[in-house]
This record gives C-alpha cells, structure tokens and sequence, in this order.
C-alpha cells in the first residue's frame, strides 16, 4: 500500500482527483481509513483475523458510499462513481446475498467493483455473483506487488479520463491493462470434498509465548491439511470471535506436519491438556504450557489428538 501511495503522490492527475479508504473484513467489517484526499491518505496497519464476513462488508461499503460520495444535482457537481477493488483469499464465513440484494436494490450510484481472489481458496463463481470484473492471482508477496502497481496505475488512468472530462460523473472507469503474468483465469477452485478449502491452527510459542497460525491447506488426497504458511498474529486476535468462525475439530492424524515457529525457529508442536497447541524443539521433555502455565512432561509418538481449527 505504501508502494502504491508513492506511484500515485508522483501522478498530478491523482492527486487532483484521487480519494480513497479502507474497509477490512474478517470476523467483522470495520472502515480502517474513511474517504480521505490522497495528499492527507495514510495506509492503516492491517492485521490477521478471523473469519471472511463478506455480508458485513458489503453492508458497510453500502453505508460509508451513501454516507461520504457526492452525489450529482442541478446545482452540484458529484463525484465520481466510486471504484472499489475487492480482495479475498477465502470463502464467505457469512450469509453475504441479503446485503448484497438490499445494496443493489438502492437507487443511486452503485460503485464499480473490482473483484480479485488471492490465492487458489478464493471462491470465482461468489466473485462472478459480485461483479463482472472477476480477477484471479497467486497469493505470495510478489503477487501482491505486481497487484498494488496494478492498481497504482489503474487509479492513474481513471483519474486522468476524469480531469480530461472535467470531472463529471460518467459511468465505468477505464483500468489500466491487466498484465498477463499476474492474473489467471478464473477456474474453479479444487473439489473439496465436503471439507473445508484450509483451516488455520492456533499455537502459541513455547519460548515467548506469542501467538501464531498455521495454515493448512487441503491435500490433493484423502481428508489430510498440508502445512503452507505460519502467520504471527497479535494476542487480540482470539478476542471476540464469533463461534461460526471457528472450523472443524480435526484430528491430528489429519494434519500432515507442522512448520517452524515463526517466533523462535522451533520445528515440532505439542498440545497441552488446556487445549493449547504449542511449539516445541524436537525431542524437548520438559516445559512450561504457554497457555495456562503448567509444567509439561513431553511423550513423543504418534498419538491422535483433536485439534479446534479455525476456518479462513
């Protein structure tokens, strides 16, 4: 967001023309940054959550668009139909079609949607319900570069056809063209099975006791979950959630390893009788539960443990 904030501050055509927000959604939807001129715009700290309340922010989108856009009269000269580049790696976690139906029903000027899943558990056919503009792309950091130049210079090319108009308010926005190493067709995702798409793992660090996810992912066989990234997360991230955003109980026998705490680089885990899951060095015998504290004598093996997940 930063290294879009640099393209754009070096645009005059942006910075005449260019206002923007930030809406995050995860267990709820919360506007991070209102509408806001881009000289004065500054990039919010995002943070992981969980859950994917796609109906929560459409409802908010709704409100904050009736709320901060300008709308064309006789005597006023409104804004520009709003843009909106929407990103998700998952799922919807809530009902999100009566916010969506009751959002499209409004009168007025209904803002153009971008929709752009990131990663192969982004859902295209919810995507193609949202928008006509259905984007698909990787979900490394290099994907998300490519993707905030991207639109760095769409915003360029929109704002320029408008202070080429005259600012007044038109229809659809030109974007800048897609390049073709970054965005993929929009193919289904893989058959699931019935389970879910990739569950995420609370642990804390036995070293530190900070707390962490474990992303797995589901494998190409069987009911396994494959471990694909660790995630720090800060303590207020358990606060607050909501019980439909919890995943399945999985055994452990379904999880296919564990990956190095990102904290302190320890390469195995264990689960404490309070229900905390905990990293732990390989062949440790002795510590203390990060969680509620009680001294551990650690038994190595291949025990089936159940595991509360938490879905994307």
């Amino acid at each position: 967001m930063n290294a879009l904030l640099m393209d754009l501050h070096s645009d005059p055509y942006a910075l005449e023309t260019v206002w923007a927000s930030v809406i995050t959604f995860a267990d709820t939807a919360d506007q991070a940054v209102p509408l806001t001129e881009l000289i004065g715009f500054r990039a919010p700290p995002l943070r992981v959550r969980p859950g994917t309340a796609l109906g929560a922010a459409i409802t908010l989108l709704d409100e904050c668009v009736r709320r901060e856009v300008r709308t064309h009269s006789a005597t006023t000269k409104g804004d520009w139909r709003p843009l909106v580049f929407l990103l998700t790696d998952g799922v919807p976690t809530d009902d999100w079609r009566p916010a969506f139906e009751k959002a499209r029903a409004r009168t007025g000027r209904p803002p153009n949607i971008v929709a752009i899943g990131c990663g192969p558990d982004a859902d295209p056919e919810v995507l193609g319900q949202l928008s006509e503009n259905v984007l698909m792309m990787g979900d490394d950091e290099e994907d998300f570069r490519g993707l905030f130049s991207w639109i760095s210079a769409s915003l360029s090319a929109a704002s320029q056809s408008i202070s080429l108009s005259g600012g007044a308010p038109a229809g659809p926005v030109s974007l800048a063209k897609t390049p073709p190493d970054l965005f993929k067709a929009s193919g289904g995702t893989a058959p699931s099975r019935g389970l879910q798409s990739q569950v995420f793992v609370a642990a804390r660090c036995s070293e530190t006791g900070r707390p962490y996810l474990v992303r797995y992912r589901l494998a190409g066989y069987g009911e396994v979950y494959e471990p694909v990234r660790t995630h720090p997360v800060d303590e207020d991230y358990f606060a607050g959630a909501r019980p439909e955003s919890s995943g399945p109980d999985l055994s452990s026998g379904q999880l296919a390893g564990i990956l190095p705490c990102p904290h302190c680089d320890n390469e195995a885990a264990g689960k404490c009788p309070c229900g905390q899951v905990f990293c732990c060095a390989p062949g440790q015998e002795e510590l203390t539960c990060p969680g509620c504290g009680i001294p551990l004598s650690m038994s190595g093996g291949d025990g089936d443990v159940s595991i509360r997940g938490r879905m994307g």
